[in-house]
Parts: structure tokens; C-alpha cells; sequence
């Protein structure tokens, strides 16, 4: 389906593409346009989209399910620049396909649903420009091998992700652009290796314990975190603890201890892991 300005999908969208050429559930090309979808898409065949946006300022919110399966097929392509709000779901499944793909400049992409991709070289949300913005309190996963669960490339500079949710798969997070910024609040809870090829600007919520491994060695950039830290080795390693206003259980305080030791004594770990607060008498 194309359109020029504004859609509204409360039923059913089936797209099964048996030819050549790109398969869309929904296509929009025309400048603001407004999509909702409410109902369910489902597109079927190599490099498919669920939705694709080409027209600038545009607007979709998904509270239904988007479904993509096929290689290089996406579930939302977002070309330009707007927003993407999801409280629904959004699945890519087959080799290189992804939940979301952020083509588009300075786009931000709101997610409180479930966003996910299976299949070898899979991603879950891709930022490939500059100045994009994921805002996740949902969850972010990914399965298959080489998949990364949120990226930014080489073009995707000054990417910001703000998490409060689940992000997880065998890489979380990869940043290759520049002046990359993660900001974790409380409810994260971040499972795989994270990479940044620049140094990773952190801000941590008050209230949140964390450990932090990055891959890379050029480090973290910016601290911004309210509680009690340290770094370890040439700043590739971080631990928070906060015990302010509750009483922490013993095996969360070992567990943190234990990660501090292993950093120092044991080398790199190969993921990163930061949950709420365990309170106990």
C-alpha cells in the first residue's frame, strides 16, 4: 500500500512477495505523513518492509504488529526524519534483517513494546545517521550470529540511547559514530557485549547499581552519575554502587564486589549487566 499522506490500519496487511522487486505493507512517500496501525502487517519475501517511511517530518505510531520475514527485510525502515512511537511489536526474521532500521537524520524512536530480529547478522534497532535518539523502557533482543541488539555505524554520530528497559542479545550495544551517549535509568538491564569504537559518553540514574565492561579501548568519555563509582584499568571498566535509602542484600553487594575484583584481577569481561535496585531487610 502507498500513500502520500496518512494511514490508519486497524485489520489485517499480508504482502508475499514471489518476484523480484521491494515488497511494502505500507509505503509512504509524501512530506508529514501520519501512520497508525493498530491491526497487524505481514510481509513475506527478501527485502521486504513492514513500513517505509521516504517522506520527511513523519509520524508513525504501532500498537499492533508489524512482522517481516526474509533476508535484508525490515520491519520499519524510517528514511528521513520524524518519530517512531511503539508500544506494539515489531519482528525481523531471516539473515540480516532488522527491527528497525534508522536511515534518516536527527529521527527519534520511542519503543515501550517489543522490538526484535532473528537470524544471523541481525538487528534489532540500526542507527545509520547522525543525531538519532532510541528512547527504550520496552525490550530490544536479538538472536542469530553476529546480531546486535542496538547499533549505531560509522555515519550514525552523536546517537543517544536512553534505557530503562531490556536490551539484550550476543552484542546489546555497538556504537561505531562518534560522540556516542548512553544514559541508563532505573530498570535497565543490559544483556551482551557492549562496543563503542569512540569513547562512550555514561550518565547514570541515582538509585541504579551497575557493573559496565566496554570492549574497546578508547574508554568511556563523559561521567555523569550522582553515586559512588570506580573505574578500572584505562577506564574500560566501571562499577556504581548506590546504597542510598535502602538496605542491600548480601548477594547483590557480593556480586558487585566480585565484579570489581575480576575487572582487576581477571582482565575484560565479555558482557555488560546493570539492574534495579535489590532491597531487603
Amino acid at each position: 500500500m502507498r500513500i502520500d499522506s496518512s494511514v490508519l490500519n486497524a485489520g489485517t496487511i499480508t504482502v508475499i512477495r514471489t518476484l523480484g522487486g521491494i515488497s511494502n505493507g505500507i509505503l509512504s512517500l509524501g512530506v508529514a505523513p501520519s501512520i497508525v496501525n493498530t491491526g497487524t502487517i505481514s510481509v513475506t519475501g527478501d527485502g521486504g518492509n513492514g513500513i517505509s517511511s521516504g517522506g520527511d517530518f513523519f509520524s508513525i505510531l504501532n500498537s499492533g504488529t508489524i512482522s517481516v520475514t526474509g533476508g535484508l527485510a525490515y520491519g520499519v525502515l524510517l528514511e528521513t526524519s520524524g518519530t517512531l512511537v511503539n508500544s506494539g511489536t515489531i519482528s525481523g526474521t531471516g539473515e540480516a534483517s532488522l527491527g528497525v532500521l534508522v536511515d534518516g537524520a536527527s529521527n527519534t524512536l520511542l519503543n515501550s513494546g517489543t522490538i526484535s530480529a532473528t537470524g544471523q547478522n541481525s538487528r534489532g534497532v540500526l542507527l545509520r545517521n547522525a543525531s538519532s535518539t532510541l528512547v527504550n523502557s520496552g525490550t530490544i533482543s536479538v538472536t542469530g550470529t553476529n546480531s546486535i541488539a542496538v547499533g549505531s555505524n560509522v555515519f550514525g554520530n552523536s546517537a543517544v540511547v536512553v534505557n530503562s528497559g531490556t536490551i539484550k542479545g550476543p552484542t546489546a550495544l555497538d556504537f561505531q559514530g562518534v560522540n556516542p551517549t548512553l544514559s541508563l535509568l532505573l530498570g535497565s538491564n543490559i544483556q551482551g557485549v557492549v562496543n563503542t569504537v569512540e569513547a562512550l559518553n555514561l550518565n547514570v540514574q541515582e538509585g541504579l547499581n551497575l557493573r559496565l565492561t566496554i570492549e574497546e579501548e578508547n574508554g568511556f568519555g563523559r561521567l555523569n552519575i550522582g553515586s559512588p563509582y570506580i573505574t578500572v584499568g584505562n577506564t574500560e571498566t566501571i562499577a556504581v554502587v548506590d546504597r542510598t535509602g535502602f538496605t542491600m542484600q548480601a548477594d547483590v553487594l557480593e556480586d558487585l564486589s566480585d565484579s570489581v575484583l575480576d575487572s582487576i584481577y581477571r582482565g575484560k569481561y565479555d558482557y555488560l549487566h546493570c539492574c534495579d535496585l535489590h532491597c531487603g531487610g
